[in-house]
């Protein structure tokens, strides 16, 4: 509620549109903690049954290009939800950069979803839907598949929905939050339904771990979207010839999206690579976070990239460099390695590494249900295989030892974002005393 009020006062919002009745629990929350007033209106199947009169829109390209269009919001994955005002120049932006000449030797990635048929799982709210659902549909001739409106996307409630819709729905390419292809790869009945009816499948909004992006990625054709809210997806390209299966971690992005990958850290000789945009010099080849900030020359984003051994211009994701963590040695400690490795053991549902200015490092487990029985020994005995693992990526000195897993407790679950992924700043948070006390036991 912290991020809806934080939003609320930041735009001066005064009134709540929502459908109903009956209301969803959250507008009768909102609604109980903030002061504002409601506006009901009609529902999906309401909209579409009725006819409406044409409304005229009659300004120019010129005239209404600074205007908002519409307000979206950061995630709150690592911080409160901030917004970020979407104009008409930043939509022709990012219109204009999915069009772009691919360079030669290469193939564009935005081209395969144009004048194609997508089924879009993300957040209604998120920026991974409202792309392809108002802009693709409208400057790329992409059919948009939703699910139903009451549909529920949460892990329990996934499985049978998406077997529907690409059962039923025809579509070519499936846009899926990443914490899905999570769900696909440990269904094996799921994966083969997915491999027979779609071509390629996109994530976005967050990390998949690399055993189950192979996974899929050994059935159909699998890559991810890099981006934010305030930038949009990078155009995105690929080396021509053959699909890479296993190079679907990777992104290579056109020369025109303006990035230059600066080196953030060389720990233990590993480089990590943030991603800078540089403004273009052309104001017509403008990329579209600088409609956003446009006293800005460079927009740092914050994501961490490494490059791939051997093919020039592909890089993999490596993270938030606020994700990132430093111990009292110095050492700069990058925790997605360790949260990949131990998150597909079966008893995990989230993982969490922490250590900011501490001596060692801790790993903070959510567990799936139904492991109450097991005491903390006889949990870390099954789960260390898996902690050995992620330690591999790391020096003796920023391993997780057996003394240095929490698990959460009941009634506590970690934060998430509306797209599923762990929100660390707000679990750390949350789990600040049992992570003092977690120390002082040490040390």
């Amino acid at each position: 509620m912290a991020g809806y009020k934080n939003l609320f006062n930041t735009l001066n919002v005064k009134t709540v549109l929502a459908a109903g009745p009956p209301q969803m629990p959250i507008v009768e929350t909102i609604m109980e903690q903030c002061p504002l007033s409601l506006l009901q209106i009609p529902s999906v199947n309401q909209l579409l049954s009725l006819s409406y009169p044409h409304y005229a829109f009659d300004k120019y390209f010129e005239q209404a290009r600074d205007e908002p269009l519409l307000v979206l919001h950061t995630s709150g994955t690592t911080a409160l939800p901030k917004p970020i005002i979407i104009t008409h120049d930043w939509v022709a932006s990012w219109c204009r950069a999915t069009q772009l000449e691919p360079p030669p030797g290469t193939e564009s990635l935005d081209r395969l979803h144009q004048g194609n048929r997508m089924l879009v799982m993300m957040p209604p709210f998120h920026a991974g839907n409202l792309m392809p659902s108002l802009f693709d549909a409208v400057c790329n001739q992409t059919t948009i598949i939703f699910p139903l409106p009451d549909a529920i996307l949460s892990p329990d409630h996934f499985h049978d929905h998406f077997a529907g819709c690409i059962q039923h729905a025809r579509a070519d390419i499936a846009l899926l939050p990443a914490g899905m292809i999570h769900e696909i790869a440990k269904n094996r009945a799921l994966l083969d339904l997915a491999a027979q009816h779609l071509e390629y499948l996109f994530y976005t909004g967050g990390d998949v771990a690399e055993p189950y992006g192979d996974a899929v990625a050994s059935r159909l054709k699998l890559f991810n979207v890099n981006g934010a809210t305030e930038m949009a997806s990078y155009p995105a390209l690929r080396p021509a010839g053959p699909w890479n299966h296993s190079a679907w971690k990777y992104i290579m992005v056109h020369p025109s999206s303006g990035i230059d990958f600066r080196c953030h850290s060389w720990d233990a000789g590993d480089a990590k690579y943030a991603a800078v945009i540089v403004r273009n010099a052309d104001p017509a080849d403008r990329q579209p976070v600088f409609a956003v900030y446009p006293h800005l020359n460079e927009y740092h984003s914050g994501d961490l990239y490494s490059p791939h051994p051997s093919a020039p211009g592909l890089w993999t994701y490596r993270g938030r460099a606020d994700d990132c963590f430093v111990l009292v040695t110095g050492s700069n400690i990058n925790p997605l390695a360790m949260e990949h490795a131990v998150v597909v053991h079966p008893l995990v549902r989230a993982a969490l590494m922490f250590g900011q200015r501490r001596s060692r490092p801790g790993l903070l487990l959510e567990l799936e249900s139904g492991n109450e029985d097991l005491s903390d020994e006889e949990l870390i005995e099954q789960l260390w295989p898996a902690v050995e693992e992620g330690n591999r990526e790391y020096y003796e000195q920023a391993r997780v030892g057996r003394d240095c897993i929490l698990f959460t407790t009941k009634g506590k679950p970690m934060r998430r974002a509306a797209k599923g992924t762990v929100q660390r700043r707000p679990t750390l948070d949350a789990y600040a005393g049992e992570v003092e006390e977690f120390y002082q036991r040490l040390g």
